[in-house]
């Protein structure tokens, strides 16, 4: 029983640092950009009127599963905007769960296979033979 506890402890704690790798892990690029820039969804894109920041962020590795791209201008008049070019998909986080899993798994299987604890030999009493058997 103590070995079940053990075995569902690791399990969960794999999978939390698997959530937490995969919700976590977060990159970004930003860019310059001058006046009349065009930024937003294709089918209703607009010309910014002011120079400013162009900011792509995205959530999870190694897929994608949220994009945000935004803009914030360094005019006279300071506004910022923004739209979800990749809305969340659940099913993106879940591969990115399965990946670091199966990451985790594949990283710690050689310490677990080849890593046993040292069990001391029982002692064992040895008959003594009699001069007549040797």
């Amino acid at each position: 029983m103590k070995r079940l506890k053990t075995l569902m402890l690791l399990v969960l704690v794999s999978f939390g640092a698997a959530l937490a790798l995969s919700a976590g892990i977060t990159s970004s690029d930003a860019f310059q950009v001058g006046k009349g820039f065009g930024f937003g969804p294709p089918p209703v894109q607009q010309k910014m009127a002011d120079a400013g920041e162009y900011k792509i962020t995205r959530r999870g590795f190694p897929a994608t599963y949220k994009e945000v791209q935004s803009f914030k201008s360094s005019g006279e008049q300071a506004y910022e905007t923004s739209y979800d070019s990749r809305p969340f998909s659940l099913a993106l986080m879940v591969t990115n769960i399965v990946f670091w899993v199966s990451l985790l798994v594949s990283v710690l299987a050689p310490i677990t296979i080849f890593w046993r604890p040292v069990t001391k030999p029982k002692d064992t009493v040895k008959p003594e033979l009699k001069p007549e058997q040797v």
